[in-house]
This record gives C-alpha cells, sequence and structure tokens, in this order.
C-alpha cells in the first residue's frame, strides 16, 4: 500500500522547473544559501506574501507544498501545487518593498526546504543572471496554470474537482509513463479536501459519501483510501498526461 508522503528522496517526483533549468552554479548556490528546514504535514510555510512580507523565497526540497487564495472568513481554495525544485514567494523578487503579494502556503505532505532571504537571493540572480529568464518561465508557468484553475472551478462540478485534485496527487508521486498504484491512501481530512478543491465539507462528505457506496474509495478519519483509480479518472474526465501540478 502506497501513502502520498513527502521527505523521501527515493520519492520526490520530477523536478521542478527552476531548479531543473537553472544550472549547475546557480543550483548549487540558492542550496547553499540556506540551511534546509523541516514542515510537518500541514505546516504554514513562512514564504514571502501577505503574512510574511519579508519573508524568505522558499526552494522546495522534498514533499509538496498548496499555494491557496484565503477569503475572510478563512475559506482557502488551492490554486497551485509546488513540489520538488519549485520555488515558493518568488513573486516578491519583482515587487517593490511594502506591496503585499503572494498567497497562503500549507505543506499538503511533510516538506524540506531552503527558506533564502529575498536579499540574498536577488544577489545569487545578479551573479547567475540568466536566472531571471528561468524565472520568467516559471512565472509564465504560474500564469497558464492559473487560467487552467479558473476554466476548472467555473465549470466543474465539486465531484470533478475533487477527483481531479486526488489524481493529481497521486501522479505527482507517480513516476512518469506509469500508471497510479492502487490502495493507495490520501492523507487529509474531508475538510482539507473541501479548502483545497473550494467546496464546503457537506458537499465533499456528500461526494465522498457516493464514492465509498460504489466502491471506488474507503473514508477513514484522517484520509481517504482509494481503492479505483479508474472511476476517479471517468470523473475527472481527464487523463493521467494531461494532468498538472494545479488541479
Amino acid at each position: 500500500m502506497d501513502r502520498v508522503t513527502g521527505g523521501s528522496r527515493d520519492h520526490v517526483g520530477p523536478a521542478g522547473r527552476f531548479m531543473r533549468e537553472a544550472g549547475a552554479e546557480l543550483a548549487q548556490a540558492v542550496r547553499s544559501a540556506a540551511h534546509v528546514r523541516q514542515f510537518g504535514q500541514g505546516a504554514d510555510l513562512p514564504a514571502a506574501g501577505p503574512f510574511h512580507p519579508g519573508g524568505p523565497i522558499v526552494v522546495i526540497r522534498d514533499g509538496y507544498a498548496g499555494i491557496a487564495a484565503v477569503a475572510e472568513d478563512g475559506r482557502r481554495t488551492l490554486l497551485a501545487i509546488q513540489g520538488p525544485g519549485d520555488l515558493v514567494g518568488e513573486q516578491a523578487l519583482f515587487r517593490g518593498p511594502g506591496v503585499k503579494y503572494g498567497l497562503s502556503v500549507r505543506s499538503l505532505t511533510d516538506v524540506s526546504a531552503w527558506p533564502v532571504p529575498q536579499d540574498q537571493f536577488r544577489r545569487i540572480l545578479e551573479r547567475h543572471p540568466q536566472g531571471w529568464a528561468v524565472l520568467a518561465k516559471v512565472l509564465q508557468d504560474r500564469l497558464d496554470a492559473a487560467e487552467e484553475r479558473i476554466t476548472l472551478m467555473a465549470s466543474a462540478s465539486a465531484s470533478q474537482r475533487l477527483a481531479v485534485f486526488i489524481l493529481q496527487l497521486l501522479s505527482l508521486r507517480s513516476p512518469a509513463g506509469t500508471r497510479y498504484s492502487q490502495a493507495t491512501e490520501v492523507p487529509l481530512t474531508q475538510a482539507e479536501l473541501g479548502e483545497w478543491i473550494g467546496a464546503s465539507r457537506g458537499a465533499v462528505e456528500r461526494v465522498i459519501s457516493r464514492w465509498v457506496q460504489r466502491g471506488a474509495v474507503h473514508a477513514r478519519r484522517r484520509y481517504l483510501l482509494i481503492l479505483d483509480i479508474a472511476y476517479l479518472e471517468r470523473i475527472a474526465g481527464v487523463s493521467r498526461p494531461a494532468l498538472s501540478r494545479t488541479a
């Protein structure tokens, strides 16, 4: 039985675009700029954003973090998932001091990361200017993913959004070209799943209840046990290669 978790160097998935394309010297400079910090599942990462205006640029080493919009009433809506080699809070590098930017970042799994201070990250890029071009590509990826997310939120039912999100989590763990494992645990509560897909807990409970009746999942207190991947794929209406890090 597999569990969708982070923290293992054997299961970090594909490297994020920034660290993959940065080049050896720039990547090493980033890794050397900060000590690795550990964050447990459900922890808030102190990446640059409205809650941490002077916070660091966080470079994920292992695990996965969700970037979410937070409404005034505290409700969270998932916008993107960042994994190994991805940056969080990099928008701060393009905005002046005192400007609020970014979103709430919370670990979906155990996460280890390098939190690099903003001024230090800028100095690294001054020494390795090719990094700015890579950052531009990263931000374009974010824009494309945001458009996909808006389309999904506007047109898909709660059942479809939940199926896409779960399949996305599973795809992050599965090596390229392979199918998901059956009997896989998704370690999120129904309330947390509702937050990530922008639905109420009641809506998620109703969806999962139908899935349980069909034998597709087994619901437990702190996680779901996925039993029928093909059923979720049919609901999502997407193929595995089409899934991106933004559910």
